[in-house]
């Protein structure tokens, strides 16, 4: 979790904009990645990381960058495996 002592806490919820639209036009693919098969999808996961990376108009670390795609895409794993 993050603690509010960051940079982030600082700014502006518009700040995340760019994050949030990138997120909302990631393919169906990105949504379907899931533990088991992330040993084969290492190269997309790690273009993913980039692409949120890039989305941030701040300087991300690879903690933001990871607490991203864990608060966004995580959630959508288990959602998917509660489905089934």
């Amino acid at each position: 979790m993050m603690r509010g002592s960051g940079d982030l806490y600082q700014r502006s919820v518009r700040d995340l904009l760019r994050v949030v639209e990138m997120i909302s036009s990631e393919p169906t693919s990105t949504w379907e990645f899931d533990a088991h098969c992330l040993a084969t999808n290492t190269p997309d996961v790690l273009a993913l990381s980039r692409r949120v990376r890039r989305a941030f108009t701040i300087p991300a670390s690879d903690i933001l960058v990871t607490e991203t795609m864990l608060g966004v895409f995580g959630p959508a794993v288990i959602t998917a495996r509660q489905a089934r």
